[in-house]
């Protein structure tokens, strides 16, 4: 049992970094479009912007799988769907 809970809790520290990690690309990203004038350059940070929006999402429906199967109440899932919550509102 003990195995499962260190498993999951490295699985969900891995997510939460993984988060973090698109927020952070995000914004940088978004920091580039607006210095940016090569038209090859924008096609390519707005393909990445897509590819990152869809992990994002992939992790929270991760996120709401991973809440049926260890509780609500778990305390690492609870930080992951804060993390998840706060980088949604970075476009």
């Amino acid at each position: 049992m003990e195995t499962n809970r260190s498993t999951s809790f490295s699985l969900l520290s891995d997510l939460c970094r993984e988060i973090e990690f698109i927020k952070v690309r995000t914004l940088s990203i978004n920091q580039a479009l607006e210095n940016c004038r090569s038209e090859a350059l924008i096609r390519r940070l707005k393909k990445e912007l897509l590819s990152l929006k869809i992990r994002k999402h992939s992790i929270a429906k991760l996120s709401s799988i991973m809440g049926k199967k260890l509780g609500q109440n778990n305390l690492s899932l609870n930080l992951l769907n804060e993390v998840i919550g706060r980088s949604l509102s970075y476009k």
